[in-house]
């Protein structure tokens, strides 16, 4: 097999997917849809702490930018503690980081939306242990 996918598998799985793609893909755009209105709800539920800059359209992350004085970086291991991760949005833009220093990437692709509102409660709960430390 050459350390690959097993070649009947394989082709059973392309066949499925040539078959029925059209309604596979819809599917799953209408889960990521749903997942990204649910992801972005439960920031707008948590005020003055998380802005969504732009709703997502597609895809399968969303920015999200952070109140004033709480950075990125320095959030993420006080996430981590509170069992919930991200991506600080200087990791997205080598070279011209300074601008998203109080921004995340949030990805709402393999959550639940039951799961992404408690990620969403556990990263208010670190954001506001920063700012609790920064006070």
């Amino acid at each position: 097999s050459g350390g690959g996918v097993a070649p009947f598998v394989s082709e059973v799985a392309c066949e499925l997917l040539e078959a029925e793609q059209d309604e596979v893909v819809a599917g799953l755009a209408e889960t990521y849809r749903g997942s990204a209105r649910a992801l972005c709800a439960a920031l707008r539920a948590e005020p003055g702490l998380f802005r969504v800059e732009t709703e997502p359209l597609g895809g399968f992350f969303c920015w999200v930018r952070l109140p004033e004085g709480v950075d990125a970086t320095e959030l993420l291991p006080v996430a981590e503690r509170h069992g919930v991760l991200f991506l600080p949005g200087a990791r997205c833009a080598p070279g011209a980081a300074e601008p998203f220093r109080h921004h995340v990437r949030l990805c709402f692709a393999f959550e639940t939306e039951a799961a992404m509102g408690e990620g969403v409660r556990r990263l208010a709960a670190a954001v506001r242990e920063v700012q609790r430390r920064a006070a």
